[in-house]
């Protein structure tokens, strides 16, 4: 049996984190997975400064406003549907505190809501939105599309290295259900010395022929315990490639790697990876 996970739901208000929280319960296992929706005030801090400041008789007849009331409002109705959920409210920068609380509770998923508006979800991301998916050091998906709508497939962006094998697990962990197509684009690393060199261009055709077999093969190998999964191992920059398939199959999430080195990597996601962010319109997993 698959051990219990922890999904971190990144909610900014009430409508973004009913959305959020919708394409959560799709994921999530009812009375296993348990769901954390957190919610993290800027300016919380500041406020409780202004509180000592203000003189209280100012607002003696004001009834305090119960900020938590609809963060909880939507922990209750994850778990009048039989989820494991709790409403939790932070202080600070809103993505920072989100990777800081998922990182430290062991999260193994974030969700984060796109923007509602059509124009704005198609074009941006939001600030919060983007530097969760630059810092956290677990999976995160990105719902833009209808959160009511069930994944039924799903293309996964794979290149042979290390992070593979985790895009792989969380693509059969998450999307148990859903019609895979798996993405790898290659190139000839001697193609460039093949065409300097004065090579026909048939010649260059015939090199990428002979390489594509063993790409096939080490892709079979990788994904073993995907046995459904339909392969398509294509020449050409990876960006094209997996974007006229993403064109063609349009699947209901993309699922792609987050390749990490030195300091200055871990705030980058990768200029493949950001492009595809931005032109693919559709719900996005990015694996750590």
């Amino acid at each position: 049996m698959s051990p219990s996970r922890n999904i971190v739901v990144a909610v900014r208000d009430s409508n973004n984190g009913r959305r959020a929280l919708q394409r959560t319960l799709s994921l999530a296992r009812p009375g296993k997975d348990s769901i954390h929706l957190v919610h993290a005030r800027r300016l919380a801090d500041l406020m409780r400064v202004a509180e000592l400041l203000v003189p209280r008789w100012m607002n003696s007849d004001a009834e305090e406003p119960d900020d938590d009331a609809w963060l909880e409002a939507l922990a209750v109705e994850a778990r009048s549907q039989g989820h494991l959920a709790q409403a939790v409210m932070l202080s600070g920068r809103p993505a920072t505190a989100v990777a800081n609380y998922a990182r430290e509770n062991g999260a193994d998923l974030i969700v984060v809501a796109g923007p509602r508006e059509n124009l704005a979800r198609k074009m941006f991301l939001g600030s919060t939105a983007l530097h969760i998916l630059r810092t956290a050091s677990c999976p995160v998906l990105v719902a833009r599309n209808d959160p009511a709508r069930v994944y039924e497939s799903a293309l996964v962006a794979i290149d042979g290295t290390a992070v593979s094998k985790r895009v792989l697990a969380a693509t059969a962990a998450f999307f148990p259900a859903a019609r895979i197509d798996l993405a790898h684009a290659y190139r000839v690393p001697e193609e460039h010395q093949l065409r300097m060199g004065g090579a026909s261009e048939q010649a260059i055709a015939d090199a990428r022929l002979a390489r594509r077999p063993d790409l096939e093969r080490d892709l079979q190998t990788l994904a073993d315990h995907l046995p459904h999964a339909i392969k398509h191992v294509e020449h050409g920059f990876p960006e094209s490639v997996i974007l006229e398939l993403f064109n063609r199959l349009q699947p209901d999430v993309l699922v792609i790697g987050k390749h990490s080195g030195g300091a200055l990597d871990e705030h980058i996601i990768g200029s493949v990876t950001q492009f595809l962010l931005y032109a693919c319109d559709t719900d996005f997993l990015l694996i750590a």
